[in-house]
């Protein structure tokens, strides 16, 4: 290795060491990862005359019990999901109260591009009992 006289090019040749040292290359280490990032999705789930609001059904974020809302007297929800959500393709599933107990009735699929997704509406066919009254 030839040897510099020159302080400015050991200065340089020194700074570079240190700065690569320090990029270590992320093998091995433990690092807590970010936390996750809500999602908010929201919308309105109508009859299948499309117009007619449908009230009370629990709307669950890909069929998650743990993520779901209940639509008010206007059909409206709001889902906030605290878990990760990948973009993408997911379901909506559409429950209401049978016997005590939730059935799922109707699954839509819906885009999620962004952390906050409005108007996925969902119309359920009219192949469906009658909501119970509430």
């Amino acid at each position: 290795m030839k040897r510099t006289d020159n302080p400015t090019a050991y200065v340089l040749a020194l700074a570079a060491t240190v700065v690569l040292a320090g990029c270590g290359g992320g093998g091995g280490g433990s690092s807590t990862p970010p936390p996750p990032i809500p999602t908010t999705i929201s919308g309105k789930v109508f009859q299948s005359d499309g117009t007619t609001p449908l009230s009370g059904a629990t709307v669950a974020f890909d069929g998650n019990a743990a993520e779901t809302a209940t639509t008010d007297v206007s059909g409206a929800y709001t889902l906030d999901i605290t878990s990760n959500v990948v973009g993408g393709a997911h379901n909506l599933v559409i429950e209401i109260s049978s016997g005590g107990s939730l059935a799922p009735i109707f699954t839509q699929q819906i885009q999620v591009n962004s952390h906050t997704v409005t108007g996925a509406n969902v119309t359920v066919p009219s192949t469906l009992p009658p909501p119970p009254p509430p």
